[in-house]
């Protein structure tokens, strides 16, 4: 898109379909980091009914974990999504929800 100020990526926050759709592609999918966060809470609730000291001690050992991964996967799809603006000279990135745009056009 193309406005006074200069070239513009319009960027979709939709989590629920692809991650980060732009006005020139799609950048990155949030499977990964929901397959993450499925695999860990199976785990979590494994490891609490089990109640053992192990299982606590093994809870502890990965309390947190799923929050560093989680912050280390969109940090690196936040750098594909500059690089990507940068490649096709873009001055300015806007970020919009469209969640409920399919519903408000029905």
């Amino acid at each position: 898109m193309k406005t006074e100020s200069g070239m513009v990526l319009d960027v979709d926050l939709n989590v629920t379909g692809p991650f980060i759709a732009t006005s020139t592609g799609i950048i990155g999918s949030a499977d990964r980091l929901s397959y993450w966060k499925n695999e860990y809470e199976r785990t979590r609730d494994g490891l609490q009914e089990c109640g053992t000291r192990s299982a606590h001690r093994t809870l502890q050992s990965v309390s947190g974990l799923i929050t560093k991964r989680s912050e280390h996967w969109l940090y690196k799809r936040a750098t594909e999504l500059v690089h990507h603006a940068v490649e096709r000279g873009v001055d300015n990135i806007m970020f919009e929800n469209l969640g409920g745009i399919r519903d408000a056009m029905q």
